[in-house]
């Protein structure tokens, strides 16, 4: 499938899982946090119109940024 401007349209067949999740989450889809377009970036919520996700798991990466911000 291709955009009008001819690129390229690339979709995902399953829901991979966060690898940072802990293994007792058994949905994949559940070890993502949803952000969408009517929240602020402050506080992510899901909605109509989700367009990232991010971790929701608590701890920081080797940069000191949280999980969630990256």
């Amino acid at each position: 499938m291709q955009t009008p401007n001819g690129a390229k349209l690339y979709f995902l067949r399953r829901i991979l899982r966060d690898p940072f999740a802990p293994e007792s989450v058994v949905d994949p889809a559940q070890t993502w946090g949803l952000r969408s377009y009517e929240s602020t970036p402050d506080d992510p919520k899901p909605g109509r119109d989700v367009y990232d996700v991010y971790s929701k798991v608590p701890g920081k990466g080797l940069d000191g940024r949280e999980y969630r911000q990256l």
